[in-house]
């Protein structure tokens, strides 16, 4: 509608604004866009998020894992050091968290480093803290192998019943060189619907979400940088309104947010701008289904057909002339 619009104004122009030979055109263009705006308003009044919440928590670290994994300058136990530090505190804000009613939490991407040779032993520490609050967690964790050429960003997804899930990142970040996932979505069925996750780059990739047409609640991990703060986060809202999932995220050097399917904010938090480093929100258990959704780029590929059709039609005239 946006390309439209000026395509139209362009056109009036060329023809001076003439009301008679721009009657029509112009007349098409705002019908169209009445309709539009129409159904648009009774989508958000008769389809509003009125389903029953869960309370989400997203928690970032409070120190560059980065500028102080520099300070060790490769010295293994410094590092270790350093990588049980975040550990303790994704722990005891995720406490913090629990104790404020959140029932799924979500720790940034790469919220916690660690050599594979520990990664068990991390997850297993994880693991008791959600059998024991009763609590969904999913972890972001950049897991280093031995000579670092086969390094995974990945997210771990723990049930309150201590089941664990794994997803790998699928999609480079420039200056990622990391191994990828499968090309598909993590999707758990959970006692607050369906569960999707993703971590940051992946939410960009529109065939890759469409995957995701029937989850409920998805959850993005994102590691992101003062520059694209908050359009970078921002851009994911549109996947909840295409999609009809809501959207609880969590972003180190970034804005961590929670939407629900209609794109309406319920929570932010900016690195940049606050302290705190824990966002409480409460998100609608269930999503919808969207047109989109269920016919994907259809009407895309539709107007594409059309552009060609009235080219080909364009030049039988010119030759019948």
């Amino acid at each position: 509608m946006i390309a439209w619009f000026a395509s139209t104004v362009n056109w009036a122009w060329e023809h001076e604004f003439s009301f008679n030979k721009i009657k029509k055109g112009v007349a098409i263009y705002l019908s169209i866009s009445i309709i539009v705006l129409i159904f648009g308003g009774a989508y958000l009044t008769f389809l509003p998020t009125d389903s029953n919440t869960i309370k989400t928590a997203s928690i970032t670290r409070s120190f560059d894992m980065d500028v102080e994994a520099g300070k060790c300058n490769k010295d293994v136990p410094c590092l270790e050091k350093l990588f049980n530090k975040s550990l303790n505190e994704f722990l005891e804000s995720s406490k913090l968290a629990v104790d404020n009613g959140a029932q799924i939490i979500v720790w940034q991407e790469n919220a916690l480093a660690v050599y594979k040779r520990d990664e068990v032993e991390f997850i297993a520490k994880v693991k008791e803290f959600a059998i024991d609050e009763k609590v969904y967690m999913i972890v972001g964790m950049y897991v280093l192998s031995e000579d670092r050429s086969s390094d995974e960003n990945q997210a771990i997804l723990i049930t309150p019943s201590g089941e664990t899930e794994e997803y790998l990142k699928n999609y480079l970040t420039p200056g990622d060189n990391h191994i990828t996932g499968d090309g598909k979505i993590l999707v758990h069925d959970s006692e607050y619907g369906k569960l999707g996750l993703i971590i940051c780059q992946d939410a960009h990739y529109l065939n890759f979400v469409k995957q995701a047409k029937e989850v409920d609640i998805m959850l993005i991990l994102n590691h992101n940088w003062e520059s694209i703060t908050p359009y970078y986060a921002e851009m994911s809202f549109f996947r909840a309104i295409e999609q009809g999932f809501n959207i609880v995220s969590a972003a180190y050097h970034g804005l961590s947010y929670a939407v629900d399917y209609h794109g309406d904010v319920l929570a932010e938090m900016n690195d940049f701008t606050t302290e705190e480093r824990i966002m409480i929100a409460d998100i609608p258990k269930q999503g919808i289904k969207t047109i989109y959704s269920q016919i994907g780029d259809f009407f895309a590929w539709l107007c594409i057909l059309g552009l060609f059709t009235m080219i080909w039609l364009s030049f039988s005239k010119l030759k019948k002339e």
